[in-house]
């Protein structure tokens, strides 16, 4: 079948960029001149899960714990909460790493983001070691995911035993912007399984809270996703994210979520060869291991032979918070091309 594809690249401000964003420090490095609002219970003071439900999967454990107790066969006696209380959610006692600690929020209406903070137990800190699996979803009140991503919180080695020798780590802050879902109703999901077998780690969740529209603080040091196309003279059109960056010049992955698919496809370039004729959104996610930033654009896939004479243009334009994209594409006899969706850095 021929087909051409033509482009749309409609990213908007505060309604296409999707980022999740992982800072040092506690909910309170949050720039204070935005307010935010606790998730009904999302500092979970009431000492139990009101407000939440425990969604856990095989066997998987989902308890609120007392700061300055004992919940671990390792010292935790000295892990400073922001208030009395936590979340807590891991693994069964056995460490099974099908075994999923899972809590799930009442639903609110999306504004601008949600904050939060985070403190993952492990046997090593260092930074590439990833003693357990959080992942946050964003999910629409008939259970639909909205979004997934994995996140990495601030680690603790414990002493072991309870009480033994009491060690402190400092919780670490992460924001989801949810302006794409700005005034829908939705329900944030905590989900953590353990990720050394027979070793149990818990994470730790508090001070959930929600940023209303117009609210969203700023975080300059994300990396930026930039999304768009291009054509290679093996490959035809392709999804292009080659003009992302990051200011620290760290390494970054790239993965494309697109419309009906169930994987992302990971690369910086994607060739789109394969789909059917259609409208198609592709989501760009970029990371830097710590912190993401999206960027999205629209696109059409036609069926040449329904196009008058064969002959068949498609042009594009679309805004992004960090600048223009424009693109366009001809196709002639049956044979299309596509332009490169360009992407110029606003000032």
């Amino acid at each position: 079948m021929q087909r051409m594809i033509r482009m749309n690249c409609r990213r908007q401000i505060g309604t296409f960029v999707l980022a999740l964003l992982m800072l040092a420090g506690s909910p309170a490095s949050f720039d204070s001149a935005h307010a935010a609002g606790l998730l009904f219970n999302g500092d979970f003071e009431s000492g139990d899960l009101r407000g939440w439900t425990d969604n856990s999967e095989n066997g998987g454990i989902a308890t609120v714990v007392f700061g300055g107790s004992c919940y671990s066969g390792f010292d935790t006696t000295a892990i400073e909460f922001a208030g009395n209380f936590a979340a807590l959610i891991r693994s069964n006692e056995f460490g099974a790493i099908r075994s999923v600690g899972v809590i799930t929020s009442d639903s609110f209406l999306a504004g601008d983001g949600i904050a939060f903070s985070g403190l993952s137990e492990s046997n090593a800190v260092r930074l590439a070691f990833r003693p357990v699996i959080l992942e946050v979803r964003i999910l629409d009140v008939a259970g639909e995911i909205l979004l997934s991503q994995n996140l990495q919180t601030h680690k603790i080695k414990p002493h072991i035993g309870c009480p033994s020798e009491p060690r402190h780590a400092p919780f670490s802050s992460h924001f989801v912007d949810t302006r794409p879902f700005a005034g829908q109703e939705i329900v944030i999901e905590f989900r953590q399984h353990t990720n050394s077998f027979r070793e149990g780690f818990f994470t730790l969740i508090d001070e959930v809270q929600m940023f209303g529209q117009g609210e969203v603080p700023l975080f300059p040091g994300r990396p930026r996703a930039i999304a768009g196309l291009s054509v290679d003279s093996v490959e035809g059109l392709q999804l292009d994210g080659t003009l992302s960056f990051s200011a620290a010049d760290a390494l970054l992955e790239h993965n494309w979520f697109i419309d009906g698919e169930t994987e992302p496809r990971p690369g910086m370039l994607v060739p789109l060869d394969d789909l059917a004729p259609g409208n198609y959104t592709a989501l760009l996610v970029v990371s830097d291991g710590a912190n993401v930033d999206t960027d999205q654009l629209r696109f059409v896939v036609a069926d040449v032979s329904e196009l008058v004479d064969g002959n068949a243009t498609g042009a594009g334009d679309g805004n992004a918070t960090d600048g223009n994209a424009t693109g366009d594409g001809n196709a002639t006899d049956g044979n299309a091309t596509g332009g490169r969706g360009d992407t110029d850095e606003g000032s």
